[in-house]
């Protein structure tokens, strides 16, 4: 893929001024095992937020996915086995602690296809939501306690993010992605 539409999508909530009065900020994780969990942590622990909306790619997807949940496993790109616990000892499964139905309804109001998942999968995204969730119930690494809702939105590729290469893979219009995802974020702090 030659670009990260959920990157994409970031950037230009980043640069819009109602996003920012409204108190939404964002950032931008990176795709590691042990980065992203540490990098979104001191997010957590500096701004304490009320909400978290994270972000990602599923190319191949034609609709914009919402999380219900996500499973502690954890398996690389490039792992030949089924994946390890991300935490031992906790839940197997974790529920999205934001309304998913009202995430939905706001994304589906700009008149982008919007749909519910069950599956995170098991590399970055499903990371980063897992975390975000258990840290949710117990406090975050440096034992802070941590009172945010959380949930994860998979974006489809754009036309952009995949070149002229993959001409049969479903997409969407980046303007529509930013769309939804701003519909959602004023939806969360109004």
């Amino acid at each position: 893929m030659a670009r990260n539409p959920s990157s994409d999508v970031v950037a230009a909530l980043a640069r819009d001024p109602e996003m920012r009065a409204a108190g939404v900020r964002t950032s931008l994780l990176p795709v590691h095992r042990h980065a992203a969990p540490r990098h979104l942590a001191r997010l957590l622990a500096l701004h304490q937020p009320s909400a978290v909306l994270l972000l990602g790619v599923a190319a191949g997807r034609s609709a914009i996915h919402v999380e219900r949940r996500a499973v502690n496993l954890y398996r690389g790109p490039r792992a030949r086995h089924a994946g390890l616990p991300i935490c031992a000892g906790a839940p197997s499964v974790l529920r999205s602690t934001l309304s998913v139905r009202l995430l939905r309804r706001a994304m589906a109001s700009t008149r982008a296809p919007v749909a519910y998942s069950d599956s995170a999968g098991t590399y970055a995204c499903n990371l980063v939501l897992y975390s975000t969730l258990l840290w949710g119930r117990r406090g975050l690494p440096d034992g802070r306690p941590l009172r945010t809702l959380a949930a994860f939105v998979h974006l489809p590729a754009t036309p952009e993010s995949l070149g002229a290469l993959h001409r049969s893979t479903p997409t969407l219009p980046l303007p529509t992605l930013v769309g939804a995802v701003r519909a959602a974020l004023f939806t969360l702090v109004s």
